[in-house]
C-alpha cells in the first residue's frame, strides 16, 4: 500500500510525523486526505478541542507554562493570577559558602509580592529561560519540571518544578512551585 509521510511541527514545537494512507485502497494518497491529517495524529481530523484524557491533560499543562513564562519575561504583575491562593511556593537559596536557606509562602502571599517582584526583576534583567521540559502526571495535577537558567546570575536550577491543578473555575493554577537560587553571581 502506498502513503505519504508529511512532516510538520505542531503548536507546542514538537515534530510530528504523520503517515497518510489513501482514502481507497490501491490508490495513491490525495491531496484531500494530506488534509484531513491533524497536527495531533490521536485527534485525526482536528476537530476542535474537545478532546479529553491525560494526553489533552498535559498539552493544557503544558500551554498554560508557556503562557506563564511569557508572562514570567514580560514582567507581567498578572502572572500573580497563575496561583492558587493555597499554593505551596518552595524556595531554596544556596550562598557562596554553601549555606542553605529555605522559605516557604503560600500562593496569596507569593501574589501578593508579585508586582513588587516584577518590577524588580525588569529593573535588573532577571529573566528566567526554561529548556529540558518534562511532563508527570500526578493524582495531584499535572507535574513540570524544568531545567530554570537565570540570565541574570548565570546559573542554572535543575530541580525546578511546579504543579498545576485545575481551580474552582476549571482553569489551571499553580499549587505548588519550588524554587532554587544562588546568591552569589556566576556569570564571568
Amino acid at each position: 500500500m502506498l502513503f505519504r509521510a508529511i512532516i510538520r511541527i505542531n503548536a507546542l514545537g514538537f515534530l510530528m510525523i504523520c503517515l497518510v494512507y489513501p482514502s481507497k485502497p490501491g490508490a495513491e494518497p490525495r491531496e484531500a486526505d494530506i488534509e484531513a491529517v491533524s497536527e495531533n495524529p490521536r485527534n485525526p481530523g482536528g476537530e476542535g478541542d474537545e478532546q479529553t484524557g491525560p494526553d489533552s491533560e498535559e498539552r493544557k499543562a503544558l500551554e498554560f507554562f508557556e503562557l506563564h513564562q511569557e508572562l514570567a519575561a514580560n514582567f507581567d504583575p498578572g502572572l500573580a493570577k497563575h496561583y492558587h491562593p493555597e499554593a505551596r511556593i518552595r524556595m531554596v537559596r544556596i550562598g557562596a559558602d554553601g549555606s542553605v536557606r529555605k522559605m516557604e509562602l503560600t500562593g496569596s502571599q507569593w501574589s501578593s509580592l508579585m508586582p513588587a517582584m516584577m518590577d524588580a526583576a525588569e529593573k535588573s534583567g532577571d529573566v528566567s529561560v526554561y529548556s529540558d521540559i518534562r511532563l508527570q502526571s500526578m493524582d495531584t495535577g499535572i507535574k513540570i519540571l524544568a531545567s530554570r537558567y537565570s540570565k541574570l546570575k548565570c546559573y542554572t536550577d535543575s530541580k525546578y518544578y511546579m504543579v498545576v491543578a485545575p481551580g474552582p473555575d476549571g482553569s489551571l493554577l499553580v499549587v505548588e512551585e519550588h524554587i532554587e537560587g544562588q546568591a552569589e553571581n556566576q556569570c564571568e
